[in-house]
């Protein structure tokens, strides 16, 4: 229990689908040690990740927690058996332990931010699950999931930041690969990265790689693979985090497409930084490389 953070927790599902878990303890209370538990790593993993996404929130975006008003994290972990996946149910986390050939342990730094994000989402501009809303909810979640990586690696020298999705618990018998790829979403072969692909994708996950991608080409700069545009240089991860979550909080609703997630974006970058300013024009360019305008 984490009492600087809103009380959040981490607890032990114990390998049924019953949640919240009961408590985990520790004979010192001294977490990480190389005499601790092996089956309390996935633990101490889920609660890092926890309060990361609870740091990033404050320091980045001026946000106290999911919702504003410091609620608690909730966070299970040794959900049902060999079970590959990690989900928020609208009120907690849970993280299966994987079946070590498909996924380890889910509770990696990017995966608690991503769905930590989706109970942001819920809370703010409550993308509907389905159609181009879903797929910028499944994005905004890939997005602050990886800036939260990003904020994770400023403060720890052991983290190392990509732009990769899932990367350190997918296949742990393939060396780089990962679930989804920011900076190139068609690399995966299912995700794409353009809105001219988008009726034969409409999958959310497959979809989330339009503004996934319009994020990276914002923040780093790059090529968009189907268009061939280019955005040259980028405003970096802290401005680029900032924006898109006032968009997220002010501007997007319910039913947001991506035409309108554009504007939404645009309209919190000149909020912040003027309606002349480089980054809404970066932002624009960003957009236009991936098909939105």
């Amino acid at each position: 229990t984490d009492s600087t953070r809103g009380n959040s927790r981490t607890l032990d599902a114990n390998n049924t689908s019953s949640v919240p878990g009961s408590a985990i303890t520790d004979n010192n209370n001294t977490w990480g040690e190389a005499t601790d538990s092996s089956r309390q790593r996935a633990a101490i993993d889920a609660h890092y990740g926890m309060q990361l996404t609870w740091d990033f929130y404050r320091d980045v975006l001026g946000r106290n927690s999911i919702d504003g008003n410091g609620a608690a994290l909730i966070n299970n972990v040794h959900v049902n058996r060999n079970y590959n996946n990690a989900y928020w149910d609208g009120s907690q986390m849970s993280y299966g332990d994987g079946d070590g050939r498909t996924f380890s342990p889910l509770a990696s730094i990017d995966v608690a931010g991503h769905e930590n994000t989706h109970g942001l989402t819920e809370r703010t501009a409550g993308l509907i699950y389905r159609n181009e809303s879903g797929g910028l909810n499944e994005a905004m979640s890939d997005i602050m999931g990886t800036a939260i990586e990003w904020y994770a690696s400023q403060r720890n020298p052991n983290v190392q930041f990509d732009w990769k999705v899932g990367e350190d618990i997918y296949t742990p018998g393939v060396e780089g690969d990962a679930l989804r790829y920011m900076d190139d979403p068609t690399r995966d072969n299912y995700s794409i990265d353009h809105y001219s692909n988008y009726p034969r994708q409409t999958e959310v996950h497959g979809s989330s790689g339009i503004a996934n991608n319009a994020f990276y080409l914002f923040v780093n700069g790059g090529t968009n693979r189907t268009s061939g545009l280019t955005v040259t240089g980028g405003v970096g991860m802290e401005k680029g985090a900032k924006i898109f979550y006032r968009a997220l909080a002010f501007y997007m609703t319910p039913n947001t497409t991506f035409a309108q997630a554009s504007q939404a974006t645009l309209q919190a970058a000149t909020d912040l930084y003027g309606a002349n300013s480089p980054e809404v024009q970066k932002l624009k360019e960003a957009w236009t490389a991936v098909g939105v305008n």
